[in-house]
Formats: structure tokens, sequence, C-alpha cells
């Protein structure tokens, strides 16, 4: 029985026919996830906690304009006695 022809246009061979046609040897599939360095556990932390103070610095400001609209309001209070 003769081989079929060669197909005109190249094709992607896949993990199945590798290992479907003889002569090739079974290798593993490739990994596309590998274990993260240990540099990049350190960078989420840091991350983490950047953002942990960026909130909290949020938080604060909202209380300082709280506070300065408190101020605003009693100033205003006064000066409308004081007329």
């Amino acid at each position: 029985m003769a081989r079929p022809a060669a197909p005109g246009c190249l094709m992607v061979a896949t993990r199945f026919a590798r290992l479907h046609h003889g002569g090739d040897p079974p290798r593993p599939a490739a990994s596309w996830w590998r274990p993260a360095a240990p540099g990049c556990a350190a960078l989420a932390i840091a991350t983490a906690a950047l953002a942990i103070a960026t909130a909290a610095l949020a938080i604060d400001t909202a209380a300082l304009a709280i506070d300065t609209a408190a101020l605003s309001i009693a100033t205003a209070g006064l000066a409308i006695a004081l007329v």
C-alpha cells in the first residue's frame, strides 16, 4: 500500500498525531504553567501591602475632608452669631 501524497500546505502536528504515528517516541505534554519564582511571592505581598496603605490613605483623606467641612460649618455659624 502506497503512502498518500504530502499535503500542499503545512499542517500543524498535534500531540495525538505524534503519538499515533510510529517512529516518534512519546514525550510528555508541554507544560504551560510553571511555579513562580520566589521574588514573585514577595512582589505580590508588597503589592497587597501597598494597596492596603493606599486604602488607609484614602480613608484618612475622607476623614480630613469631613473634619474640614465640619470646621467650615462651625465657622459659618460663628460668623452668623457675630453678625
